[in-house]
């Protein structure tokens, strides 16, 4: 555990733009949630972009890493399908 601090952080500093443009797609999310509030289409085509550019990010990054397979395009798909539907019961969309 010890380790894990000096992980993240050559993580951040080797893969800097893949994960700046994660945190920015999720900025842009936050800020159209917030926007279409009301608006429970347009808060489930923000948050179904989001999921989208997730799974899409997710593959970018491994296969920039050069270790992209199945079972990663799998659980971004998975787990981006998951936010998906938990934040449409929590947004009652």
């Amino acid at each position: 555990m010890k380790h894990f601090p000096k992980y993240i952080a050559r993580e951040l500093k080797v893969h800097a733009f893949d994960y700046l443009v994660l945190i920015t797609g999720g900025i842009f999310f936050l800020l159209a949630a917030h926007t279409f509030q009301g608006n429970k289409y347009a808060s489930f085509v923000a948050v179904t972009a989001f999921c989208v550019l997730y799974i899409l990010w997710g593959m970018y990054h491994h296969y920039r890493l050069g270790n992209l397979h199945i079972k990663n395009v799998v659980e971004y798909i998975l787990i981006g399908f998951t936010f998906l539907y938990l934040l449409k019961i929590i947004l009652s969309l």
